[in-house]
């Protein structure tokens, strides 16, 4: 058995917005009108299967009912503890994420409703992204459409990765987006 979710990184395959080497540092941009001044201020952000997402990243913890209010709110954003701090964000506000790429209506603006929060249980300081749903991200963006920057796979035994991952290679072997598994 083999649980997968797929994630956009960052809305768009060029917005920066997470493992920016720092050279489009003030290419994104937060709610209130301030751009960021220094790296530290980009928001990480990813559009994926909601559910898939939380149900396979069990050490970020979030109440069920705001993965369910995400799930049904189509601009819906769980965002992380720390960030949502930084900013000032709660549950029930509007934001606005501003990123490099147009969308396809010619903006650059990514509104979000504030949905829910989530900690980390590991690693408090973690808590730091954004997650947004896909088809949303998906849907607006100008470039790569129905497309994901990568797949993570959780297998039901270790003994089974090798053969899974096998697998999961051969189905995109002599594409244009083999994979490494």
């Amino acid at each position: 058995r083999c649980i997968e979710e797929h994630v956009l990184e960052g809305f768009d395959r060029a917005d920066l917005g997470m493992g920016s080497t720092g050279t489009n540092r003030n290419a994104d941009a937060v709610a209130n009108d301030r751009p960021p001044a220094r790296p530290e201020e980009l928001v990480a952000r990813f559009a994926t299967d909601v559910r898939g997402f939380f149900a396979m990243f069990e050490e970020m913890e979030v109440a069920p009912q705001q993965i369910e209010a995400l799930a049904r709110t189509r601009t819906g954003a769980i965002v992380g503890k720390v960030t949502a701090e930084r900013y000032g964000w709660k549950v029930g506000d509007r934001v606005t994420i501003l990123g490099p790429v147009p969308k396809r209506d010619g903006s650059r603006a990514w509104v979000l409703d504030i949905v829910g929060t989530y900690t980390h249980e590991l690693q408090p300081e973690a808590a730091i992204a954004l997650i947004a749903n896909y088809d949303y991200a998906n849907e607006g963006r100008v470039v790569n459409r129905d497309t994901v920057d990568y797949f993570t796979v959780q297998v039901d035994d270790v003994a089974h990765a090798t053969q899974i991952g096998l697998a999961i290679d051969s189905l995109f072997a002599n594409s244009f987006n083999e994979t490494r598994t």
